[in-house]
């Protein structure tokens, strides 16, 4: 494959690569805006009785338990099963495994101590590593969540939250479903379209990519083996343009990831470059094997 050939697929492939990163990210900022319009639950929210940690012992990945500390239900306990917590915040950080902290509104009294703020419960500090809302003045500006296991019962039951995807799995008996917190909200009508039509455009990318990968190697084969070129050769050769393509493509979609660290798009980043390797192996392999021998 000439080098203007290779160009033009790595193109397409960062093409294909820049749809995903506009797809995830306009998925992660909906995401975003629904937890905030609604209390930071999502539509599988219950109030139930329960114990926290068998709660979260028979969740899946992603599920949350939350524990109203205050009669309004503004100062929240928090735990959750996973790497890290998905709440819109617009300075500092979500809650990460195995942390004492807190997240708060912009509106929250703090402690602040060698530069380090804090917010107090129960006279005990806890750090404040972000600020809930997607801005300063959102509806989460008096809102608290505090991320300690002490905050909830060691062994009995009590009034908890669960968020989880498994929520509509929990019939049994030992559960009291008190009320159903999910809401919907308008975002989720437009969602699916956007996604349809992104999706199309991937595949019917990926489709011409893999077009124009098969007459590109067909093309370049045809010339070496008549230039007298030996099959072994050529394989190596195209072998060898295959993971250039592979490298050039994820180099560049790894460091431009770093901008988003907000969601993870890493698992995408192989399935483009994946797809032009098993094209060009299995399209070389054929064409050696039909003829030029």
């Amino acid at each position: 494959m000439a080098k203007k050939h290779l160009l033009k697929i790595i193109s397409l492939i960062l093409l294909v690569y820049m749809l995903i990163v506009v797809l995830s990210l306009y998925k992660y900022k909906q995401n975003e805006l629904y937890l905030e319009a609604n209390n930071l639950y999502t539509k599988n929210a219950i109030k139930t009785r329960g114990n926290y940690s068998k709660v979260l012992n028979e969740m899946s990945t992603n599920s949350k338990v939350f524990k109203e500390l205050s009669k309004e239900g503004r100062i929240r306990a928090f735990e959750f099963k996973g790497n890290r917590s998905d709440f819109p915040v617009y300075s500092g950080r979500n809650f990460k495994k195995d942390e004492r902290k807190a997240l708060v509104g912009s509106s929250i009294p703090l402690v602040e101590l060698h530069g380090v703020r804090y917010f107090s419960y129960n006279e005990k500090l806890y750090e404040v590593v972000g600020y809930l809302g997607s801005s300063k003045n959102s509806i989460l500006s008096e809102e608290v969540i505090i991320k300690d296991t002490a905050l909830f019962s060691k062994d009995k039951n009590e009034n908890i939250i669960i968020d989880s995807p498994d929520s509509a799995s929990v019939s049994d008996p030992k559960y009291k479903i008190i009320n159903n917190l999910g809401r919907r909200s308008n975002i989720d009508y437009i969602t699916p379209l956007i996604t349809y039509m992104v999706m199309l455009s991937i595949g019917f990318i990926s489709f011409i990519i893999g077009v124009l990968s098969w007459l590109y190697s067909k093309t370049y084969t045809e010339v070496m083996f008549l230039k007298g070129q030996a099959p072994k050769k050529i394989r190596i050769a195209l072998l060898f343009k295959v993971i250039l393509v592979f490298i050039a493509t994820n180099v560049f979609c790894i460091a431009l990831s770093k901008l988003f660290v907000k969601f993870s798009i890493e698992l995408y980043l192989l399935l483009p470059s994946m797809f032009i390797i098993i094209i060009g192996l299995v399209t070389t392999s054929h064409l050696l094997k039909r003829g030029i021998k």
